[in-house]
């Protein structure tokens, strides 16, 4: 008897022991199951106070999107162009000057000669095309073949982003407008180039069409002219642009000492 309870004493001990182990077995089981393991490469942002200098991107940080850069307005100009005896193109230099400078060319006008300079510049808007197809002008003398080498197109000319102010000397007096005949316009004003340069004519800013710019770089060559006295609202630069010719270097650094 005492054998047979002795053996039932075993045989529940030893089941209870097996029960014990596999609890223990699903518990460690389903502990590891449980674990998740996120694959996905996710940035979790802490929120974060908008008056602390402490964000997401570090201290006294601020992100790419939320730097706005301080752009600088560009300067609009516009070019007049004074009489000269051979078609003189060293202006170019001066204007190449300014749009290395970042400034928009708003208009230009020439006058007696340099009227088919300035019509040549609104329509190419390349400072150096104009010198070099002028290069190829000097022995030529005669109007009609010198207008039609240079190939102006009045089509592109008022198509132009540049646009191109007339000349227009008129009782003793040089305005400026937007409108009338491209053609004729030059020719008048090749005609009366040396009383231009004479100083029979002068300018006068506050006739014809506004000159709508920042400033006004008014270029003569070897003297000044004369120009009435409103320089619409100090907005106008006269340059002297010496027989000598500077390096494009001086040139350069006149137009920046006058921007």
């Amino acid at each position: 008897m005492n054998k047979i309870n002795f053996i039932l004493t075993f045989l529940v001990l030893l089941l209870l022991s097996n029960t014990c182990q596999t609890k223990e077995r699903a518990t460690s089981e389903d502990r590891v199951v449980t674990i998740s393991v996120d694959t996905d490469d996710q940035q979790v942002v802490p929120d974060v106070d908008e008056k602390s200098s402490y964000t997401e991107y570090g201290p006294g940080q601020v992100a790419r999107e939320s730097v706005v850069e301080e752009v600088e307005r560009i300067q609009t100009a516009g070019i007049i162009i004074g009489p000269n005896s051979s078609y003189n193109t060293d202006v170019m230099d001066y204007v190449s000057c300014l749009l290395k400078s970042d400034v928009k060319i708003n208009f230009v006008a020439g006058l007696g000669k340099s009227a088919v300079v300035a019509a040549l510049f609104s329509q190419t808007k390349k400072p150096e095309l104009v010198k070099w197809k002028f290069f190829r002008l000097k022995d030529k003398e005669d109007i009609d073949d010198m207008l039609e080498e240079l190939s102006l197109s009045k089509r592109a000319i008022k198509r132009s982003t540049v646009a191109l102010y007339l000349a227009k000397p008129k009782d003793k007096t040089i305005s400026f407008d937007t409108k009338g005949d491209i053609d004729s316009n030059i020719r008048n004003n090749i005609k009366l180039n040396k009383l231009i340069m004479n100083g029979a004519y002068k300018v006068d800013v506050t006739k014809g069409s506004p000159l709508i710019a920042n400033k006004v770089f008014f270029f003569s060559y070897d003297k000044k002219l004369s120009v009435s006295k409103n320089h619409i609202n100090g907005k106008m630069v006269q340059i002297n642009m010496p027989k000598q010719n500077y390096s494009l270097v001086k040139k350069c650094e006149i137009i920046k000492e006058n921007l």
